[in-house]
């Protein structure tokens, strides 16, 4: 519905000036949904959800939802102008220019987030990861990771982590510079 407006399989719907929706036709579930002028729904197994100007949900299963947001890779959902999953399946984008980039499993909250690491999370304005399986808290980094050796300094914020040394736990901090805090050393034993 709209002008210049194309819905491809029985189970796509088009809707706004040059929407588009189109699935490979034999798959199973093969529905798409375009809405918004330039929307594009196109993904090839279907599943595909594309919401606002110019809009991109072109990864089987993906959502994007946003002007000119875009849902590339499998299982992605994308909330807000210009947020983005690319190469990163499995990705959950919110905030507007917030991306998950070559991240599997990447999770970015917040206006211009950027998760660029594999299972990651940037929460916050600005915020970006530095390593896989981490958390990034912003606009003060902190990045918690479960390690299995101590690890290198941040280039900016800090790493929390747990020291396991022989079954005895310590929750260190190793800051930019290289300086590692001990925060919770491990208790006394009692007598």
């Amino acid at each position: 519905m709209g002008r210049g407006s194309v819905s491809r399989h029985a189970s796509s719907t088009a809707v706004g000036r040059e929407a588009f929706a189109a699935v490979n036709a034999d798959t199973a579930n093969p529905g798409a949904t375009a809405v918004g002028y330039r929307s594009k729904a196109t993904a090839q197994s279907g599943n595909a959800t594309a919401v606002g100007r110019e809009a991109d949900a072109s990864g089987n299963t993906s959502t994007a939802v946003g002007s000119q947001s875009k849902a590339t890779n499998t299982r992605s959902t994308v909330i807000g102008s210009d947020a983005i999953t690319s190469l990163s399946n499995r990705s959950t984008v919110i905030g507007s220019q917030a991306s998950a980039e070559s991240a599997l499993g990447g999770t970015a909250v917040g206006a211009g987030a950027k998760a660029l690491h594999t299972n990651a999370t940037a929460l916050g304005s600005d915020v970006v990861t530095e390593a896989n399986h981490s958390v990034a808290l912003g606009p003060r980094h902190i990045h918690m990771q479960p390690v299995s050796v101590i690890p290198s300094a941040p280039a900016a914020g800090a790493v929390l982590y747990v020291r396991d040394v022989g079954g005895v736990m310590s929750l260190c901090c190793r800051i930019a510079g290289g300086a590692e805090i001990v925060i919770a050393p491990p208790p006394a034993p009692l007598t």
